[in-house]
């Protein structure tokens, strides 16, 4: 997650889509969310796909953040990987 929020400061940097693991030393992928939501205007509406075997309240949290989508690992299926990215970036695999 740290990395993660280190590599979107570089404003060499552009990024369609962020897809991130959940369980991350450091910074958990709902804290990295949460901060590309809150602290800088051009990350807001970045598509993020955040992945976890941990179920629960994350997924509902993620959600709520607009513009994220939870995937439960592992992700048994490509085509759930390339549905999720399909919805949200409108570009078909």
């Amino acid at each position: 997650g740290k990395l993660l929020l280190e590599k979107l400061a570089n404003p060499s940097n552009n990024y369609d889509l962020i897809l991130t693991d959940h369980n991350m030393p450091k910074v958990t992928g709902l804290e990295a969310l949460r901060t590309i939501r809150t602290s800088n205007e051009a990350w807001q509406n970045i598509p993020v796909i955040v992945y976890s075997t941990d179920l629960g309240s994350i997924s509902t949290s993620v959600e709520q953040e607009g513009n994220a989508i939870f995937l439960n690992k592992p992700v048994n299926k490509q085509e759930d990987l390339y549905d999720a990215i399909e919805s949200m970036t409108n570009v078909k695999s």
